[in-house]
């Protein structure tokens, strides 16, 4: 009895795990719909990008990526995933363009602009804090409600 359970699982497995990649294989790298889904304001923020950029644009998956803590909204736009044909308007040699909101009421504002490798939004003490990847280091920034404070500079390790 055990034989045939592990033979039936053995063949299930695989079936299930082929599904599974066909269809990840099949969304396409860029997709408009990753722009479409956005919150308006941050949607009309990246469309007025796209006669700068020189084509249409399109995003990757993780072009969008958001946290809530207490009662707070964040939302982070990480430029390196956007399609733009003219690179420079997104990015510099310090990297490229991210920018973070907040959702007040209704509406989302922007409340962190700058150029980095990447940045990854986590929660430490009950407050939002941004890890930015620069060429030399890690520093994190915490939200204080009002604006960011520089928690530590120069973190050791990579995201």
């Amino acid at each position: 009895m055990r034989k045939i359970l592990l033979a039936v699982v053995f063949i299930i497995y695989p079936i299930h795990a082929a599904i599974a990649l066909s269809s990840l294989s099949r969304e396409p790298i860029w997709a408009a719909r990753h722009i479409e889904g956005l919150p308006p304001e941050l949607r009309t923020r990246v469309l007025a990008l796209e006669n700068a950029c020189g084509d249409s644009i399109a995003a990757r998956h993780y072009f969008s990526t958001s946290i809530d803590i207490g009662n707070s909204s964040f939302a982070a736009l990480h430029f390196e995933n956007l399609r733009c044909r003219n690179a420079q308007v997104i990015c510099s040699s310090k990297g490229c363009l991210h920018e973070v909101y907040i959702k007040t009421g209704q509406a989302y504002r922007r409340i962190l602009k700058l150029y980095a490798r990447d940045i990854r939004m986590t929660e430490a003490d009950g407050k939002l804090e941004i890890r930015v990847g620069y060429d030399d280091g890690l520093t994190a920034l915490r939200w204080t409600g009002r604006n960011f404070v520089r928690t530590q500079a120069g973190l050791p390790g990579a995201f």
